[in-house]
């Protein structure tokens, strides 16, 4: 007995018959129309299509010198580091939650060192802390008795306009629960002195102030903190000077949430863990990048299927692709790709869903050739740190999307592009354009699925 899914013949049957099974709700509300691709990173944690069992990606996530291979939290919470070309499936450090496949664009950890901790002012340093990594390479920056700022250096000034680095650390309470990151403008707090204050208890940022003047934190500093569990956070801050400006970026401790209390008297015991300083190029922090001497590279996750593996499930005339992810950022503002049907070279031909970062929202976007565009976004908004379902569908002059169980208005105009070669997973086909998020599940049927079954796959 052969199953066919539109005017595909899918290679194994039995997977197909068992699709009402277990975890497979998307089957089921698809009222019997079976997919012809279905990637599931989250649950197999592997990059093996679930209809025929094979591996239909190419992936390339290549080290070489002053390359590192990145790193991934494992289901237990702990960061571990990867191999070359091995794909990294992500979880919630807290929960253990498996979110699958990790896409990000290339980053470099400018910082020589991502343990540097030494020095400063009103500190001691304790070390062999147990860290996020289950090692103990963490530090205790522990506060002496001295009256006065309690904290240490981590980048001398020499910054100038759209200087544009996003600075993180590992950060864990230890008796004092807040840390400032602060743009050092003279004596502290001094004139227009910028400083961001979390709350390591809390897991919030507590105070953002810009400095005016300073100009070293743009846009409140699109300050952000990340539960790492077991009371570890990671801080981040965003530097860009709107004009010229020398300034010391310090880690300070603090005695309160408010502006301006980063000096005081410090009772020789308490203090804060620190791990893992990191220094990127961008408005948001990437995952973790050791270093231990040199600055270093991550490559992009590059992911994709070409060539007859496309081909083989690949239906011209009319289709749907399903995405389930989770947005790690919304601050970005290129339109990265979650799943892009296309050519593989970076002409406007193509089918994909899309962050769209201007509105907060996932749009659905079919080109075909130059001055034919369809972009289609359903109403429902989203943020950082947020979980979505989107689909879109594809057929001559019928286009609709959906996200969260909303559906985008319709579009009865339009020529579907031709000659697609290539499937662009968290990404365009040609490598560029990442996701920078995890995603669960990519499926794609070939066929036009209702209306009422794109509500139903994407609630």
């Amino acid at each position: 007995m052969t199953l066919t899914a539109g005017n595909l013949v899918l290679a194994n049957p039995m997977v197909c018959a068992n699709t009402a099974k277990g975890d497979n709700k998307l089957y089921s509300d698809a009222k019997g129309v079976v997919p012809s691709l279905d990637l599931r990173f989250a649950s197999q944690k592997n990059l093996n299509d679930y209809m025929t069992g094979q591996d239909l990606i190419t992936f390339s996530r290549p080290v070489g010198a002053n390359q590192s291979p990145g790193t991934y939290i494992d289901e237990n919470g702990i960061i571990q580091l990867s191999s070359a070309d091995t794909p990294r499936f992500d979880h919630d450090p807290t929960t253990g939650e498996s979110l699958g496949l990790l896409i990000e664009e290339s980053r470099t950890n400018e910082f020589t060192n991502s343990n540097p901790w030494s020095g400063g002012t009103g500190v001691t340093w304790i070390s062999g802390q147990t860290s996020p990594t289950g090692g103990t390479e963490a530090y205790k920056m522990q506060e002496d008795t001295s009256t006065g700022i309690h904290g240490v250096p981590i980048d001398i000034g020499g910054y100038s306009a759209n200087y544009n680095r996003i600075f993180s650390v590992f950060a864990k309470a230890a008796g004092n629960r807040y840390l400032s990151f602060w743009g050092q403008q003279g004596a502290y707090p001094g004139t227009n002195s910028p400083e961001c204050i979390f709350d390591l208890q809390d897991g919030v940022v507590a105070q953002n102030t810009d400095g005016g003047a300073a100009g070293l934190f743009t846009n409140g500093s699109q300050a952000s903190i990340k539960d790492f569990g077991n009371g570890w956070y990671r801080c981040s801050v965003h530097v860009n000077p709107f004009a010229l400006a020398n300034n010391t970026i310090y880690l300070l401790m603090g005695n309160s949430a408010a502006n301006d209390s980063m000096s005081f008297t410090g009772n020789g015991s308490n203090g804060i863990l620190l791990f893992g300083l990191q220094k990127e190029v961008g408005s948001f922090p990437t995952s973790y990048i050791p270093t231990t001497g040199t600055a270093l590279t991550r490559s992009a996750d590059d992911v994709s299927i070409s060539g007859s593996n496309f081909s083989s499930w690949y239906n011209q005339s009319e289709g749907t692709v399903f995405a389930e992810s989770k947005v790690q950022d919304f601050t970005a503002t290129n339109f990265p790709r979650i799943a892009s049907l296309d050519r593989g070279d970076g002409s406007a031909n193509f089918a994909a869903i899309v962050r769209s970062s201007a509105i907060n929202k996932v749009e659905y976007s079919v080109f075909a050739g130059t001055g034919q565009a369809v972009g289609l976004q359903p109403p429902s908004t989203f943020t950082s740190g947020s979980s979505f379902r989107a689909a879109g569908i594809y057929k001559v002059d019928d286009f609709i999307a959906a996200a969260n169980g909303t559906l985008s208005p319709v579009d009865t105009t339009g020529s579907v592009p031709t000659s697609l070669t290539t499937l662009g997973i968290g990404m365009q086909g040609n490598g560029t354009l990442h996701y920078n998020g995890t995603i669960r599940r990519l499926t794609y049927f070939p066929d036009r699925l209702e209306d009422s079954v794109l509500q139903a796959i994407t609630q």
